[in-house]
């Protein structure tokens, strides 16, 4: 966080395998998902931590103790580790949606 934290980024358009939009880290964005949050580290036997938020705040996005990068809502998709994660919000790269 101390590298990317508060940066936003204004992308939009087509991406390689979904739509490219606007994102933020923030982690303050994700201010009162404190219980989504945890509750999807239970429910996945993971610890995530807040990063920020697609621009529409459709999901927040979080990261895992390995690393990883996830859009978390109702559902949870993975898009990848550390840089590649980012990468693919960037990009546009379809989240592996994980089984509720």
């Amino acid at each position: 966080m101390s590298e990317f934290g508060g940066l936003a980024v204004d992308v939009s358009g087509s991406g390689l395998t979904c739509a490219r939009e606007p994102f933020s880290l923030y982690p303050t964005s994700c201010s009162g998902e404190e219980d989504r949050i945890a509750e999807w580290g239970v429910d996945l036997g993971k610890h995530f931590y807040p990063l920020g938020e697609s621009s529409r705040r459709e999901f927040f996005i979080v990261m895992d103790e390995d690393g990883g990068i996830f859009l978390m809502m109702d559902r949870v998709g993975a898009l990848g580790v550390r840089e590649r994660g980012l990468e693919s919000l960037v990009r546009g790269i379809a989240p592996e949606w994980l089984p509720e």
